[in-house]
């Protein structure tokens, strides 16, 4: 038997047909971590799959076809083949001279499973994989081989939702792709499998009802969304505990004469923070306090004697969170969920927990500005999520009555619990920036980052039950 995942056996299904294949005499399983050739058995994923197999009643152990000769693997009833670089991992297995016909035997007498690399190298080709992520064949070297070991009749594309938030151009390119070449690529979501019987054979696809969206019956037509932003519409990472941001930032500070060492100025810049929460917090005692960064940066001028403009506070500010960026992009399908909605007569508004002189900018640069009837920043009411305030601000200003009007956000206890108590629909999303194992009681539940679906439901084209 063949399983073909992407991110592992990661879903009740998937356990479920592995225990299936399982014969009462299975013993062992190896976990080939060739594929992760920077971490190899330190992989964080080596444990997790260990104790998934003894679960199983199996014996896990490390194998390397680097080193080891891929026959070793017929002794194992299991074989995973895990994630990585695939150009990697083909590399190694095909120097040894019977690999194809090792995997043959573990498809059609053992159970073979390939997690995201390994499964790619189990299909015809790779090719439109070094058109999306080129940097795998760099780790490999020059005359990288493409092509796959033809197990299945099939091309994997795995993370293939991961991949369109995170590579704007992968759609593009498969379409593309497979266009040019008569090929068609099968894309495999995280959570989801295609389970094969026998080499060669036609597969099914398996699922994850996990990640299925859990939407409450008769559901209002709502006629207004509140938008968190990161973790919601936009996916961001930030590094401001790196080093290398605070050396350059005081450097920066150097150039305008407010000389600071790099630990002195991120020692000043969280105690400032912690200031100016201070200072919200005694003029209005119920609120959640949000300072405006820029304050802060005004501030740590003033600190050395330096006198500023506004202006050069926020230029401040700016070069700190660009210096401390490592990436901003919309989850895909952002914008079209913005623009149906949009098209719908639907009024659009962000309530976000954000800097005004970061997070406008970022809106503008990821073409999303637009379709909002308003953007509502926590800097700029000096209170944020959570607090009820915050949401009664707007709900006030724009004259809207809140049965009338969901919440679409990532977090339980800043979106979910206030607006409910407002008498608000809500709409939690749990994405890679939600707290782990987070969920949520309300009208839709989207229990993975799907964009897509959501905007289904939220225009009615979705079966609501």
């Amino acid at each position: 038997m063949i399983l073909l995942t992407s991110d592992g056996i990661t879903s009740p299904q998937l356990e479920e047909e592995i225990k299936k294949a399982l014969v009462p005499i299975s013993r062992r399983a190896a976990l080939v971590t060739t594929a992760s050739c920077r971490y190899k058995e330190k992989d964080h994923n080596v444990p997790v799959l260990s104790a998934l197999m003894r679960r199983f009643g199996l014996e896990p152990e490390c194998v390397d076809v680097e080193f080891q000769d891929a026959t070793f693997l017929l002794a194992y009833d299991v074989v995973i083949l895990m994630g990585g670089n695939p150009f990697y991992l083909r590399k190694h297995l095909k120097k040894w001279k019977n690999s194809l016909e090792v995997l043959t035997e573990l498809a059609n007498r053992h159970v073979l499973i390939g997690i995201s690399a390994g499964s790619m190298v189990l299909g015809d080709t790779m090719e439109f994989a070094c058109q999306i992520e080129p940097g795998g064949i760099e780790e490999v070297g020059e005359n990288v081989d493409c092509s796959g070991f033809g197990i299945v009749p099939l091309n994997i594309m795995p993370h293939y939702l991961a991949y369109l938030t995170a590579y704007e151009q992968t759609k593009e390119i498969l379409e593309s792709y497979e266009e040019e070449t008569g090929r068609k690529i099968c894309t495999i979501n995280d959570g989801d499998g295609i389970l094969i019987s026998q080499a060669g054979k036609k597969g099914r696809y398996i699922k994850n009802e996990r990640y299925t969206p859990i939407v409450a019956p008769n559901m209002p037509d709502y006629q207004a969304y509140f938008f968190d932003l990161y973790g919601t519409l936009i996916d961001i990472h930030t590094e401001e505990g790196d080093h290398e941001l605070w050396e350059f930032m005081a450097k920066y500070y150097a150039y305008k004469g407010a000389k600071y060492g790099s630990w002195e100025l991120r020692w000043r810049y969280g105690a400032l923070i912690h200031d100016e929460e201070e200072r919200l917090l005694h003029e209005n005692p119920k609120q959640i306090p949000e300072p405006q960064v820029e304050r802060v940066f005004m501030r740590l001028y003033e600190e050395k004697g330096v006198r500023v403009s506004i202006q050069e506070a926020v230029d401040a500010a700016q070069v700190f969170r660009s210096f401390s960026l490592r990436y901003v992009r919309l989850y895909y399908g952002a914008k079209e969920l913005l623009a149906h909605l949009k098209k719908k007569g639907k009024k659009l508004y962000v309530l976000s927990n954000a800097q005004q002189v970061f997070t406008a900018s970022e809106l503008r640069y990821l073409g999303i500005y637009d379709y909002f009837d308003k953007v509502c920043l926590s800097s700029d009411y000096h209170c944020k999520k959570p607090d009820a305030a915050y949401f009664k601000a707007l709900l006030t200003s724009e004259g809207l009555d809140p049965t009338k009007v969901m919440m679409i956000g990532n977090s339980e206890y800043d979106d979910i619990r206030t607006a409910k108590s407002l008498g608000m629909g809500a709409c939690y999303i749990h994405s890679n920036l939600s707290p782990e194992g987070e969920t949520a009681n309300c009208d839709i539940v989207m229990r993975a980052m799907d964009l897509p679906s959501l905007e289904k439901i939220l225009c009615r084209e979705a079966h609501l039950a």
